[in-house]
């Protein structure tokens, strides 16, 4: 272990941070950052850990890094408890990558979670930016409903750019073949949008043969069809020709849906007034079906299937910790308050972050990015009110063994619940004072009194969804 000569570098997360810093992060360039081994090894688990052969400063080991400049910046900005985050809206993409490639490196699922959110806003401002980004946007195993939007979008970039951002991989065969299907499909698109009687010579000119020509223009130069094209190009001709014959059934032939036959089905059924009580289709179906139907129904604005939907995943709901974690994208909106949303969290604060991991869909990035931040606080105040309960300086005063038992009862009352409230802990001292009435609370009060002050410090959702998502727009 060797020795610098060299000062301590400050907290480079937060300015004028009163932590101790007792670890310190070293950039290929010997720039330095002070850091807190805490918070960095809690939100970076693969982060590299001292050795003997550290290097220190002052008794402070020094880990060198590959990482230079602003992502070795914003990496430990994302490895530190704070009220407001870096937003990545505003990062250009090489930024982005580098970043997401050094969180995914250390296991920072919160750096990256941010960075895929950004990305997905980024990729939509260009065909060049979407194809670069494209690997980080698609989880494997987990569906996108932005997929073909985002992909479509780069189906005018030559296959040389396309190759040279995805290289030889499954997604680059993925991708070659959906371009290839998708060329099959826009050359019939363009066939059924040439084919209308009233683009012929002899019948253009007229009303209707004007309103054709407009529609079929306005289409042919769509690069990303959609039914709301052909929709919108039909009304503009409908205004600009309105003693046209033009019809929306002259240019659309069918629309293909990618939800599975069960699910569009009870889709149908609860899209239907003539479906007797709606409420039995979903509520008799297992969460796997309800989530793909609330999925489906958000897909399409489909509202009263969204309601029946989140009444039945309400009931899923506390079922199990690991069904509150599935359902809570569904219930808990990251851009409002939401009643009951403490209690829906609390509830799943035991599971391993491998459950986490496993449920995680970007399409709720953002409640999973308020979920994440929730819990590391959620950890960090458990930590603080365990302490506090635990500590025995107090007792050295206790006037009576009586008091020293009471002391006892709270503590294990308190330690017993794994969700401490100010409500638990007035039923643990009203208990107390019932098996001890010589007890003198005179000598617990100031512990009581940190017991409970560490309680309401506790972070709600509330506060940490404002403050982690400050500045992002619905």
């Amino acid at each position: 272990m060797s020795s610098i000569s060299a000062s301590i570098p400050q907290c480079s997360a937060v300015s004028g941070c009163p932590k101790i810093i007792d670890i310190i992060i070293e950039s290929p360039n010997g720039f330095r950052r002070g850091a807190h081994k805490d918070s960095l090894y809690l939100f970076n688990p693969g982060f590299p850990r001292p050795g003997s052969d550290t290097p220190r400063i002052q008794d402070v080991d020094v880990i060198k890094i590959e990482e230079y400049g602003l992502v070795a910046y914003l990496l430990l900005e994302f490895s530190h408890h704070q009220q407001c985050y870096p937003e990545m809206f505003g990062a250009g993409v090489d930024a982005l990558v580098e970043l997401a490639d050094t969180a995914k490196k250390y296991g920072n699922m919160f750096a990256l979670t941010a960075c895929k959110l950004a990305m997905n806003h980024c990729a939509r401002s260009s065909p060049e930016n979407a194809i670069r980004l494209i690997r980080y946007i698609f989880n494997e195993g987990q569906t996108n409903p932005e997929a073909d939007a985002l992909v479509q979008s780069t189906m005018v970039l030559p296959m040389e750019i396309v190759g040279s951002h995805l290289g030889i991989g499954t997604l680059f065969m993925i991708y070659t073949i959906y371009r290839d299907k998708w060329k099959t499909a826009m050359e019939e698109y363009h066939r059924v949008i040439d084919d209308c009687p009233y683009l012929r010579t002899s019948l253009a000119k007229d009303a209707t043969g004007k309103a054709a020509i407009y529609i079929q223009g306005a289409l042919r130069e769509d690069v990303a069809p959609s039914l709301m094209a052909v929709d919108t190009a039909s009304r503009n001709a409908k205004g600009r020709y309105p003693k046209s014959r033009c019809a929306q059934k002259e240019t659309v032939a069918y629309v293909k849906l990618d939800e599975p036959a069960n699910i569009l089905q009870l889709l149908l059924g609860l899209s239907h007034y003539d479906s007797g009580d709606s409420t039995s289709l979903i509520s008799n179906c297992d969460l796997d079906i309800v989530l793909a139907v609330a999925d489906a129904a958000e897909n399409y604005d489909n509202q009263f299937a969204m309601a029946l939907c989140k009444a039945a995943i309400d009931d899923f709901a506390w079922s199990s910790p690991e069904n509150a974690l599935r359902v809570m994208p569904y219930l808990l909106s990251p851009y409002k308050s939401m009643p009951g949303a403490d209690a829906l969290a609390r509830y799943t604060m035991y599971l391993p972050t491998q459950a986490i991991e496993k449920h995680f869909k970007m399409r709720h990035a953002s409640v999973y990015l308020v979920y994440a931040v929730y819990r590391y606080r959620r950890k960090d105040a458990m930590e603080q009110y365990e302490e506090v309960v635990h500590d025995s300086s107090h007792r050295s005063s206790y006037a009576s063994d009586s008091t020293e038992k009471a002391a006892r009862y709270v503590q294990g009352a308190m330690l017993e619940n794994r969700f401490p409230s100010s409500t638990a802990l007035d039923r643990a001292c009203k208990n107390a004072k019932l098996c001890f009435p010589n007890s003198d609370w005179s000598d617990l009060s100031v512990w009581i009194k940190r017991i409970r002050s560490t309680i309401e410090n506790f972070p709600s959702w509330e506060a940490v969804r404002r403050n982690t998502l400050d500045g992002i727009g619905n």
